[in-house]
Formats: C-alpha cells, structure tokens, sequence
C-alpha cells in the first residue's frame, strides 16, 4: 500500500499484514491518495481526506486479477486498420526472430557492457510489459538460446519521481517481470538475473527537483540487457 499528497507526492509505502489490512498517521486538514499494488494485479486507488471532525477512515480497496495475454492480432476500426505487434509467447516462435552477433557489444553511461537491443521501457509507476517490447525480448530469448555460456543481468531504472526505497521497489518489480516473461518462454532461470535499480543510475541530467519533459523521463524508465558473462 503507498500514500500520496494531493501534490502526488509519495509519502510512504508499507506492506499489508497477512488478512491484506494496513495503517496510516497522517496530518490532519489535508487529502491524500491510497493506492494498493500487488503483481500481476490491477492498481486500484482512493482518495481521501480529514478534517478537525473527520480524523479516521476506513478504505476498502479491491483489486482486479489481470489475466493471461492473446496474442494480438490486426485490429480494425470504421476508419482503417491498426497494426499491433504480436505477443512472443512460445519458444518455437523466438526462433523467427534475427540473432544477434554478442561479440559485438556496446557500453552505456556506467561502463557496462550490454547487448545491441532497444531498452525495455515502461509506462510511468507502472510495471507491465508494453507491447512495443515484446519483439525486443524475444531478441533478448534467442541470445539467451544461441550462447549456452552467456548470462544477462536485467537492469531495471524507473525516474527520479517518487521517493528512493519507492523507485527501488518499483524497478525490482520491473526487473521481475522481465525475468518472469523470459522463463514463459523457456529460457533456463540461471541464466537470467533480475535487479531493480531505482533512480540512482539515471541517463540524463533529470534528477529530483529538475523539471524535464515526459520524454526524458521516459530515457530512465527503462530495463537494459548486462552482460554478466558470455
């Protein structure tokens, strides 16, 4: 469970006990935001508010299992048709995609070396998968099937929004999605490592207190591919 300001500052984040219940003290005269997460579940959020008569509420907060993704085909609307990249689910399928030469690496901002490949970004506080990545990650799978000695570190980073322990939390659960996805499609699990990094390794000057556009913080929402080994 997390609590925001009605700025939408992040307050704080505690877990729920083992009957889903939580607590909260928090000033008097202000309205907050509670929000609920829990993976592979719908978010779900209430305001609320208090007052010198109203200082304690109860807050019930339901949430909505998301199910299993179809691969998505073309769709059609009255207009023309929209084209949606299909959902990599089998391994049989990861075997279309180009393999991709790891001999080659590049080197990012903090001198790691990490494959060729598009980072995987992600909506902001969110940790779902968009569907312009799934290409990338079946890239990412036929590496991971090609060289049997290769081992890839998924370095998960949100932006500077929100607070650190917050950030750190969110990129873990990025990370883990990443890895979960992976294995779905039958990449062995050692040879895969999930870690969420937070903000502290940011790829642009957009730290806390900077004003940037979405765009830009967009850059530090992302999940890049480490070579830990090859």
């Amino acid at each position: 469970m997390s609590i925001y300001s009605h700025e939408k500052i992040h307050l704080a984040t505690l877990p729920v006990n083992g009957f889903g219940k939580f607590r909260f003290e928090l000033a008097c005269r202000a309205n907050y935001r509670v929000e609920a997460r829990k993976f592979k579940y719908k978010k779900n959020s209430q305001d609320i508010g208090f007052t010198p008569k109203i200082f304690t509420q109860n807050v019930t907060l339901y949430l909505e299992k998301i199910p299993d993704l179809d691969p998505i085909v073309e769709k059609k609307t009255n207009s023309r048709p929209i084209k949606t990249t299909p959902i990599i689910k089998k391994k049989e399928e990861v075997f279309k995609e180009k393999p991709i030469d790891v001999t080659e690496p590049i080197t990012n901002k903090y001198g790691k070396e990490i494959l060729n490949l598009d980072p995987i970004y992600f909506e902001l506080d969110e940790y779902y998968i968009t569907q312009e990545s799934y290409g990338t990650l079946a890239k990412a799978a036929r590496i991971l099937f090609e060289y049997p000695d290769i081992i890839i570190e998924f370095g998960s980073h949100t932006d500077s929004r929100a607070s650190d322990s917050y950030n750190l939390y969110l990129s873990s659960l990025r990370a883990q999605t990443v890895v979960k996805h992976l294995v779905q499609l039958g990449v062995p699990e050692h040879k895969i490592k999930g870690k969420g990094y937070g903000e502290s390794k940011l790829v642009n000057h957009c730290k806390d207190n900077v004003k940037c556009t979405e765009a830009e913080h967009l850059q530090n929402r992302r999940t890049e591919f480490v070579i830990l080994r090859k």
